[in-house]
């Protein structure tokens, strides 16, 4: 066994990383998508999978975040190079905004493999070893367990591999070196105002130098393999008083959370029902209690009161809204007026008056649910409700009735 190890070892890195690729079981009627970025990183893995598996098992997934002014030049290079390997191109484009862009930009590239990604598929990152380090010192400086980055983990659709864990920089850059290919630089890598980066360029070349083994130590204190939960509310029951599990489930929704956050929550699973938990687990979201459930919130955006046409759909932090035409309903691109509720509201139906506040306590919505639920007027009428119905006096023949995809993937 020590004999076939060291073979391994003595083979040229991409050799090994071609391995790795082929010890992966994947089924005739999946596929493997490969996020590429068009970096050194994942041109390596690309082309390794290139070697690895048929064409038509693979695909290519590039997202362009428009943050750089180079970004369609990434984009265009992407494509051509997936062109060349005869392996399918699929391109998306994304708006990222806010503060916190790097948060931003990993939700939103979530929300892609949610729509690209089918349940027997399998996507393939090129995070390496440099990578989980860097992730390892940012969750012992910020107060946080050293759970590194995950190999495997579950996806809205299919699931997140990734087989480069095991391999440093160094090695892919000299592979893609010696291999002659070409990739695209991100100048954003060199902006050490930017924490990860800070890390890169100047506190681990320092700590490395000072302590030659400073990253397998470091790797040796990483905690096990966490629980694979889904990204969804859960039964508080099942974290009781367990930290980990409770780590666990937020790892899903992609948050690593400071310790004292985890205590916590795995204290306030012990508490009443009626209980108001709220436990900041990230710059922009916390855990909040509803009934027999723990649910990931985002900080709700405000909803401005807007004018629309029926008939147009609209996305929000908590529900899409969508439309079905039906045998009564409200004219098609008559114009309406959206507002949140204040309290209070009636709905006057053919057949009964429900009171908002009773029907959003029967159906089980959050109290932070129900406040940007959006209700539709006609001058101060309130006319239609998401998922309720259509007043009666705003009903017409063959017309249509506004729909509520609640969102439970809050922090995608």
């Amino acid at each position: 066994m020590l004999d076939s190890k060291k073979a391994r070892l003595s083979e040229p890195p991409f050799e090994r990383i071609v391995q790795t690729l082929t010890e992966l079981d994947l089924p005739r009627k999946s596929r493997l998508w490969i996020a590429f970025s068009g970096g050194i990183d994942s041109t390596v893995l690309l082309h390794a999978a290139a070697r690895a598996f048929d064409p038509d098992q693979l695909a290519v997934l590039h997202i362009n975040h428009g943050l750089s002014s180079n970004a369609d030049l990434w984009a265009e290079h992407c494509e051509t190079t997936a062109a060349r390997l005869k392996i399918m191109f699929v391109g998306r484009r994304i708006c990222v905004t806010g503060q916190n862009l790097e948060f931003e930009g990993r939700r939103a590239r979530f929300r892609v493999f949610d729509e690209v990604v089918r349940d027997v598929d399998v996507v393939a990152t090129a995070h390496h070893r440099d990578d989980e380090v860097e992730s390892l010192m940012w969750q012992l400086s910020t107060g946080r367990a050293l759970v590194g980055i995950a190999k495997w983990r579950k996806l809205a659709h299919g699931r997140l591999w990734r087989p480069l864990l095991s391999y440093k920089r160094d090695e892919l850059l000299h592979t893609a070196r010696q291999s002659g290919w070409s990739w695209v630089e991100d100048e954003s890598n060199f902006d050490i105002s930017l924490t990860r980066n800070a890390l890169r360029q100047g506190v681990l070349p320092q700590l490395r130098a000072a302590f030659p083994n400073f990253d397998s130590h470091l790797l040796q204190l990483k905690a096990p393999p966490l629980e694979c939960l889904p990204a969804e509310p859960i039964d508080a029951k099942l974290l009781r008083e367990n930290p980990t599990r409770v780590r666990a489930w937020l790892h899903a929704f992609d948050i690593t959370p400071k310790t004292g956050a985890v205590e916590e929550i795995a204290r306030q699973t012990t508490a009443r029902d009626d209980a108001q938990v709220l436990v900041r687990v990230s710059s922009n979201s916390s855990v909040r209690r509803f009934k027999d459930a723990l649910f990931v919130v985002p900080d709700a955006e405000s909803v401005p009161a807007r004018s629309m046409k029926v008939g147009e759909r609209h996305l929000c932090t908590f529900g899409e809204l969508t439309w079905a035409e039906e045998r009564m309903g409200l004219a098609l691109d008559s114009q309406i007026h959206t507002v949140t509720r204040k309290g209070g509201e009636v709905l006057r139906l053919h057949n009964r008056c429900v009171k908002l506040s009773k029907w959003f306590y029967d159906q089980r919505v959050p109290p932070w649910e129900r406040d940007a639920w959006p209700l539709f007027y006609v001058e101060n009428e309130l006319v239609a409700v998401p998922g309720l119905g259509v007043a009666a006096s705003a009903s017409e023949l063959g017309g249509w009735v506004p729909k509520w995809q609640r969102i439970f993937r809050y922090s995608r």
